[in-house]
């Protein structure tokens, strides 16, 4: 039924689409996970969009978000940059169980 994460492929494969429908070529990527940046990297040097990225602290084996006792200044500080880049946006593209996309 489509539950589960979804692919870092079919993040790159629906931000290319939505680029494209937007012509907006400037894309943030809010992430942990050096493979996910390397695939959005590729991406955009291959279609000549500007990408610009947020650094996040998160073990890249933290596919949820994980909570450490003591971390609430960091987590609440990436939770406040990822909404007001959010609220300045054309579109944006997360999941929706996310708490970091809502």
């Amino acid at each position: 039924h489509g539950h589960g994460i979804t692919s870092i492929q079919s993040y790159a494969a629906i931000t290319l689409k939505v680029v494209t429908a937007l012509k907006n070529m400037h894309v943030h990527v809010q992430t942990s996970s050096e493979v996910g940046l390397q695939t959005f990297s590729k991406l955009t040097t291959k279609t000549q969009m500007s990408l610009v990225y947020t650094s996040n602290p998160r073990s890249r084996h933290d596919a949820w978000g994980g909570w450490k006792m003591g971390d609430e200044m960091v987590q609440g500080t990436v939770a406040a940059v990822n909404q007001h880049i959010a609220s300045q946006a054309a579109a944006l593209i997360g999941p929706s169980s996310s708490a970091w996309t809502l």
